[in-house]
């Protein structure tokens, strides 16, 4: 059945590869390079699916030298534990009830704050998780996430962004603008011991954001987007292992860009990797692990229209923090 699994990867990578010409680049959302160590940024379903709590920032800093470069910071949390979660609470106000363990063993929460800058754009946003994971057979798990977010639209508009700022109806230099809208987003996470799927809707809701504030019918939406990613860990030997995956984003306009990932494991301390990306880059990604912390550097440097922005490459860092045993990711889920 694993072999199944791997010839169908491998089918899917090379068509990826195929369709490498035809893909574009239009970034509304955040360019995260290691989002396959923390799947949460993408799918909410992944929230607790791992059977323990897990802190992570990422910090990314895209076509570094350049002055108005896309930058990315986000903060998030995620458990499977929400009975200890809501005991810790309850003992803090002196309270003595404590929720059963089989019923928050199916359940993940997650919290993500993020803010995203793009020239004088930036989108500033807090979002909450709620994730229910389900065993299918015996190492077979479905875990499905609803996220809700509330976010902050800010443009700070300056001659240098307007070509004709003198006759630009929509956006007049020196005007600001902000705006707050709520959003939410959908993901659906299956796991088989090695093997990983998962499917996500982002912008579900596709909030309008109006820049002119003149101009009632200028509502550019927020594009729903769509995530689907695959992956299989396969063990080399006992010290060794490697992970194909595989990630296709695509837009509601049509707008297609895919990750093709490859990463090596040693004792599982230990990782370094290649992601080639049809939009334009290619990354490096290394990292280790040292008891309950977890450090990661990508390096993503762009090749075609994007290589006249990116002179220095563009920079990603993470620092994760764990609680718990990983080799409690299917167990934790059995004692329903």
């Amino acid at each position: 059945m694993m072999t199944k699994r791997t010839y169908t990867l491998s089918a899917l990578t090379g068509l990826l590869l195929a369709l490498a010409p035809l893909a574009t680049r239009a970034q509304q959302e955040p360019l995260i390079g290691q989002y396959m160590f923390n799947p949460y940024l993408i799918n909410p379903g992944f929230a607790g699916s791992e059977g323990f709590t897990n802190f992570t920032l990422t910090a990314s800093n895209q076509w570094a030298g350049y002055s108005k470069a896309p930058k990315t910071y986000i903060a998030s949390f995620q458990t499977s534990r929400l009975g200890s979660v809501l005991n810790i609470f309850n003992r803090s106000r002196g309270w003595s009830s404590r929720m059963r363990s089989n019923r928050s063993a199916a359940t993940g929460i997650g919290a993500m704050i993020y803010s995203d800058w793009n020239g004088d754009v930036s989108r500033n946003g807090f979002q909450a998780t709620y994730a229910y994971h389900t065993p299918l057979q015996r190492d077979d798990r479905l875990s499905l996430g609803l996220s809700i977010s509330v976010f902050q639209f800010r443009a700070n508009v300056t001659n240098e962004d307007l070509p004709n700022p003198d006759n630009d109806p929509l956006l007049m230099p020196g005007k600001r603008v902000s705006q707050m809208s709520p959003e939410a987003n959908f993901g659906a996470y299956y796991t088989n011991k090695g093997f990983f799927a998962g499917v996500t809707v982002n912008n579900l809701l596709q909030s309008a954001v109006r820049f002119a504030v003149d101009d009632k019918a200028s509502k550019p939406e927020v594009l729903r987007h769509y995530y689907l990613m695959g992956g299989y860990k396969m063990k080399v030997n006992y010290y060794v292992d490697f992970e194909p995956s595989t990630m296709i984003t695509l837009t509601e306009r049509g707008q297609f860009n895919a990750d093709l990932n490859l990463k090596g494991y040693y004792r599982q301390d230990y990782w370094a990797g290649l992601s080639y990306r049809t939009a334009g880059a290619v990354l490096v990604l290394v990292g280790a692990k040292y008891q309950e912390f977890k450090f990661g550097y990508a390096f993503n440097f762009g090749f075609g229209d994007v290589s006249t922005f990116s002179k220095f490459g563009s920079h990603e860092f993470m620092v994760g923090y764990s609680i718990g045993d990983s080799r409690s990711r299917y167990r934790w889920m059995r004692r329903r």
